[in-house]
C-alpha cells in the first residue's frame, strides 16, 4: 500500500487537488445541472471555503453538511475539509428529533445546507447566503469553540453516526490518513479508474469515503441519479454508458421487475451490492437476466470495504467474498481464538484505515479493538478457500 508521507499535515482535500490536476477536462460530476469537470468542482470547493473562511470558519471546528445528492453535498463537504473542520455529513431524510439528536451530542459550530434543507435549520440562529454554484446557507449553532473533536482526535477528518454494527448508536470518528488508506485499499478490489463512469444512487450522507471520495481519487466521472425508477437507470445506464453501478439490493430487484433488454447493460463492468444482504434469487435472476454477475462487497463505517465478492462462480453469489489484499479477516470463537472452515463464529476484520475513535462515550481505537481485530457484530462462516458467508 502507498504510504502517506508526513501523515500529521495530510488532508483528504489533496484528493481533489490531485484529480484536478491530472484530469482538469474530464468529468467528474453529472447531475441534474449537467456535467461539471474536475477544475471546475476545484475551483468551485475553493470558493466556497473562502466564503467559508470569510465567515469565521476555522481550523478544527466542527461542521455538519446536510445537501441532498448532489455537486452540492461533494463541494459542501470539501470546501469545509479544505478549511481544516472536522465534517459531519447529515441526511436529509433524517426527522428533526433524529437530526437534533445528533447534532447535540456532536461538537458542530456551523451546519451547511442546501436550499431543499434551510428550512430545517431555521430557527438556529444566524443565517448566511453564500451564492456560488450551488448555494448554501450557513448556520451558526451556538457551541463554545472550547468543544473540539480535534482536541481529543486531531487528525480527525469526519464523523458518522451508526447503529448497524454493535447496538447502540455511535458517532465514528475517521482521520485524513485512515480515509486515504481505506479507499486505496478497496479500489485494490474495484479497480476504478478515469475511463470509468459511476452510476450513485445511494445516499451520500452514508455513502462517501470508499465510495465518493473513491471515485474522485481515481479520476472517474459521477453519475448522480435524480430519480430512482427503473426506467431512470436504464436511461441513465445507457446515456452514460456507465461501467460500475453501487447500488443496494432494492435497486437490483427493481431493474429486474422492469425487464429492459439485456444489451442495456452491456456496458457495466462491476455491478456491486452492498447496504444488505443480497439473496441468491436476486443475483441468479440477474445474471440470467442481463449477463451480468452482482458483486457484494461488506461495507462496514468503522473500516471501509474489506471484503469483496468476486468469485465467477455463480453458486457463491450469496457469499459476501474473500478479504481484499490489505486486509485479514477471522472467525472467532467466544474466547477469540479461530474456529475451523465451516464453522459459525464472529467476523472479525482488521487492516489500514481503521477509525480513530468512537464519541459518546469517547473510546479509543485501541480501546475498542480485541487483539487487533474489529468485532463487527456480524456472525458468518468461512470456507477451505477462504470465502465467507
Amino acid at each position: 500500500m502507498k504510504k502517506i508521507k508526513d501523515a500529521e499535515s495530510f488532508s483528504i482535500f489533496s484528493v481533489l487537488v490531485h484529480s484536478a490536476g491530472k484530469w482538469p477536462d474530464r468529468p467528474a460530476i453529472v447531475d441534474e445541472h449537467g456535467t461539471m469537470d474536475y477544475r471546475t468542482l476545484l475551483e468551485e470547493t475553493e470558493k466556497t471555503a473562502d466564503v467559508l473562511a470569510d465567515h469565521g470558519l476555522r481550523k478544527g471546528d466542527g461542521v455538519g453538511v446536510q445537501a441532498r445528492n448532489g455537486r452540492g453535498f461533494i463541494i459542501g463537504v470539501f470546501a469545509a475539509v479544505r478549511c481544516g473542520a472536522t465534517v459531519m455529513p447529515i441526511a436529509h431524510t433524517l426527522v428533526p428529533a433524529e437530526r437534533e439528536a445528533i447534532l447535540g451530542r456532536t461538537p458542530v459550530h456551523v451546519v451547511i445546507t442546501d436550499r431543499e434543507s434551510s428550512r430545517d435549520f431555521a430557527s438556529r440562529g444566524k443565517e448566511v447566503a453564500i451564492n456560488g454554484s450551488p448555494v448554501f446557507n450557513l448556520y451558526e449553532t451556538g457551541l463554545s469553540r472550547n468543544r473540539r473533536i480535534v482536541d481529543r482526535v486531531p487528525d480527525a477528518a469526519f464523523v458518522r453516526y451508526t447503529s448497524g454494527t454493535t447496538g447502540a448508536e455511535k458517532g465514528v470518528v475517521l482521520s485524513h490518513r485512515g480515509v486515504y488508506e481505506r479507499i486505496v485499499a478497496a479500489n485494490r478490489g474495484l479497480c476504478l479508474n478515469q475511463d470509468d463512469s459511476v452510476l450513485f444512487v445511494l445516499p451520500m450522507a452514508y455513502h462517501f469515503y470508499v465510495s465518493i471520495i473513491l471515485y474522485l481519487h481515481a479520476g472517474a466521472a459521477i453519475i448522480i441519479a435524480g430519480e430512482h425508477t427503473a426506467a431512470a437507470l436504464v436511461e441513465m445506464i445507457t446515456r452514460h454508458r456507465v461501467t460500475f453501478l453501487y447500488a443496494s439490493p432494492f435497486h437490483y430487484r427493481m431493474l429486474l421487475a422492469a425487464r429492459p433488454p439485456g444489451k442495456v447493460l452491456e456496458t457495466l463492468r462491476l455491478a456491486v451490492s452492498t447496504s444488505t444482504g443480497l439473496s441468491p434469487d436476486i443475483a441468479e435472476n440477474f445474471y440470467a437476466a442481463f449477463g451480468r454477475r452482482i458483486t457484494q462487497a461488506y461495507g462496514i463505517i468503522e473500516v471501509g470495504l474489506p471484503i469483496i465478492n468476486l468469485h465467477d462462480d455463480m453458486r457463491k453469489a450469496h457469499a459476501i467474498g474473500r478479504p481484499l489484499p490489505d486486509y485479514e479477516a477471522g472467525i472467532l470463537g467466544d474466547d477469540g481464538g479461530r474456529l475451523e472452515p465451516g464453522a459459525v463464529g464472529h467476523l472479525a476484520v482488521r487492516g489500514p484505515g481503521m477509525f480513530s475513535a468512537y464519541l459518546d462515550p469517547f473510546r479509543r481505537r485501541e480501546e475498542v479493538l480485541s487483539n487487533g481485530w474489529f468485532m463487527t457484530g456480524d456472525m458468518a462462516s468461512r470456507e477451505v478457500d477462504g470465502t465467507i458467508t
